[in-house]
């Protein structure tokens, strides 16, 4: 089966973790879900983990161990695991 790809950018994150605009943040959940359900495959490029600490240290005013918490998150994160993906954005708003 081809999956469909889909590189993700730093707003997707951004929008899970502040849900600051709540149809953006369902869209986002939505392409996390379904690359969880094995619909689609997403790749995150290693800029976008930059931005996301860059965005969220200085727009949003997180401290450096909830950005670390964040990142480390995001790396460990298996292809298809709804656990982990769920876990990333489920403990941390803003």
């Amino acid at each position: 089966m081809n999956l469909k790809k889909i590189v993700v950018d730093t707003s997707v994150f951004i929008r899970l973790f502040t849900r600051n605009d709540e149809k953006k943040f369902e869209k986002a959940e939505k392409l996390i879900d379904d690359a969880s359900k094995g619909k689609i495959q997403l790749f995150v490029p290693f800029i976008v983990v930059a931005e996301i600490v860059w965005v969220l240290e200085k727009v949003y005013k997180v401290n450096r161990e909830n950005i670390r918490d964040v990142v480390e998150a995001l790396i460990n994160t298996r292809p298809r695991s709804n656990y982990s993906i769920g876990k990333l954005y489920s403990f941390f708003y803003v």
